[in-house]
Order: C-alpha cells, then structure tokens, then sequence
C-alpha cells in the first residue's frame, strides 16, 4: 500500500475548514497522513489546527509560521518539515477550503499504482459530462486565459496548472522544494518547470500526469487579490528567466 502524506496550507480559514471532512477522512484512511500548516493567519486558524494535531499526533504534524508567508512557502515548509520522520511514496497538498474533497486524494493515488509511477501527478478541473466540476464561468474563462498565455510565455502545455491537488513523487522532493519559490501564487508552473529543468524537455510529459478530477466545487472567497492579477505577466517573464538559464534540452 502506498505511503502518502499530504499538507494543507491554511490562511484565516477558521470559517472555511472542515473539520468534519477532515477528521472522518483521517479515521478511514490509515495510509495517509497530514501536515496542517498555519500560515500567520490572524483568525483562530492556528488554534484549530493545533487541537486537531493534539488528538491525532500520529497522523498529523502541525507546522505554525508566525508570518504570512503566503502558499508557495506555506506548502514548502509543510512539505521539507511534516514529514522528515516516516517515509512516504508521495507527497503532495490540497487547498483548505476541499474545493476538491479530500476523497479526491484517492482518486489521484489510483494513478500512483503500477510499473510507471510518474513524479507529479496534478489534479485538473475539465468540465466534463460525468464530472461533478462547479466552478463560475468568470474563473474558468480567466483559467482558459492564463494558460494560453502562461503556455505562450513558457512553452508550458499543462491545461490546469493551478488546480490546488497534486502528488509529488518523494525521490524528486530536493529538486522541487530544496531552493524557495519565486512567487507566491504561480509555484505551481515553477513546479512543472523545476520537474522539465530535471529531466529535460523530452521526457516531462512521461514525469507528468494531469488527471481529470470527478468532483471539485469552487467555495468562493479567493484569497487571491485581484490587483495581483495585474502582476501575473511580470512574474510569468520572471520565472521563465530565471528557469530558461539551467534547461536541459534532452
């Protein structure tokens, strides 16, 4: 049976966290564990998160940032610090809100079983027939949108870049999370571009699997700022500076 352990970035989600979902999910899936980080938020979140890691201590590893650091470094320090202490087949996270229910997680591992085990394999919300996928028409458009252009910019070709569930193989853990992020919102291509630095443009699209999730609502109350949006093709021709300097060609 696969290890997995999976964290959770947090940010004044003391309204928003299910703690209900959270705990019944836990109880019926031995095999995976969690890292709930709180990241500076200024509600009751780090309360919360620390009274659920005090009655589930061997399952669940509490990391408290004093700062808002945002959810590329949240993830990260979650990622290098939750889970130093077993040894897992995977890791990954998912958002706070369980826009994609924490059942989804094993829909993901399914994908994760077999001789070819990919690096990351990326949850992707496709509105398709038989899928549960709510989401306004406004975010989906601007979703179409930006990866049209983020594809253009970076030569990226990943239809949902952002979905906030992923599984990260852990033998690739030091490439992808050892050096801090660039951005706080778009780590997700830096991921993909950190994942094609490493085993060069040839083989990224056997290293990477996007899997159609089944169920993912959108829950609204987005913690990213719409001014930011202003910022985003600056920072797309940051990172494809940055990252173009030590690509691999084969």
């Amino acid at each position: 049976m696969q290890k997995i352990g999976i964290v959770i970035p947090c940010y004044n989600e003391s309204q928003r966290f299910d703690r209900e979902q959270f705990v019944e999910f836990l109880k019926n899936n031995p095999s995976i564990d969690f890292c709930l980080v709180n990241d500076g938020s200024t509600d009751d979140t780090g309360i919360i998160l620390s009274e659920l890691t005090k009655s589930y201590r061997s399952r669940i590893t509490f990391v408290n940032m004093d700062v808002n650091a945002g959810k590329a470094d949240a993830i990260r320090q979650g990622i290098l610090h939750g889970f130093h202490a077993k040894t897992y087949d995977y890791l990954g996270f998912i958002d706070a809100d369980f826009s994609s229910p924490l059942s989804q997680i094993n829909y993901l591992i399914t994908f994760c079983q077999g001789e070819l085990k990919h690096s990351l394999i990326a949850g992707s919300r496709v509105q398709r027939m038989g899928a549960s996928i709510i989401r306004s028409s406004l975010r989906h458009y601007m979703g179409r949108i930006f990866a049209t252009f983020a594809g253009f910019t970076l030569g990226l070709h990943m239809y949902d870049s952002q979905c906030g569930l992923k599984l990260v193989r852990t033998d690739v853990m030091d490439d992808l999370f050892g050096e801090r992020f660039l951005t706080r919102w778009l780590f997700d291509i830096e991921l993909v571009l950190r994942m094609r630095n490493r085993f060069g443009k040839a083989m990224i699209t056997s290293e990477i699997l996007e899997v159609p999730l089944s169920v993912w609502h959108e829950k609204g109350a987005s913690k990213l700022k719409f001014k930011y949006l202003l910022r985003v093709p600056l920072d797309l021709i940051r990172i494809r500076i940055k990252y173009n300097k030590n690509l691999r060609q084969g």
